[in-house]
């Protein structure tokens, strides 16, 4: 069964000293997350090419996005602006379903593991003033 999230204990009390922090440390910390999700990102834009059929190349992309809570990634099309024609109600599922749910479970355990390592390297940095 695919995991929908990576829970991290603590972030939210991290994020909030963070937000004590200087623009510096802050923008570091935001960086560093999006880094961490970029095989992810990676992940799902090969699955969506492979694994969904007639996706185009603007579909099968994926960015990557923060919130102050949330680390995601999505696909960098949109639909606002198509055609009703064109639409593919059933796209977001398979995007889902297909691409996106699969990378993060193929790609958890790095995750987790570039997780800690980012917050041992920021801890060290932090404790020596850097």
């Amino acid at each position: 069964m695919a995991r929908e999230t990576i829970r991290v204990r603590g972030l939210k009390e991290f994020q909030r000293a963070c937000l004590k922090a200087d623009k510096n440390m802050r923008k570091d910390v935001r960086d560093r997350l999006l880094k961490v999700a970029e095989p992810v990102k990676s992940s799902a834009e090969q699955l969506a090419s492979r694994n969904i059929r007639n996706i185009g190349a603007k579909w099968s992309q994926m960015r990557i996005g923060a919130t102050t809570n949330v680390v995601y990634v999505a696909p960098k099309q949109r639909s606002r602006h198509t055609p009703p024609q064109l639409k593919r109600p059933n796209l977001a599922p398979l995007l889902m379903n297909n691409a996106m749910l699969p990378a993060l479970d193929a790609n958890a355990p790095n995750v987790e593991r570039e997780l800690e390592h980012m917050l041992d390297a920021m801890s060290e940095d932090w404790s020596h003033g850097r």
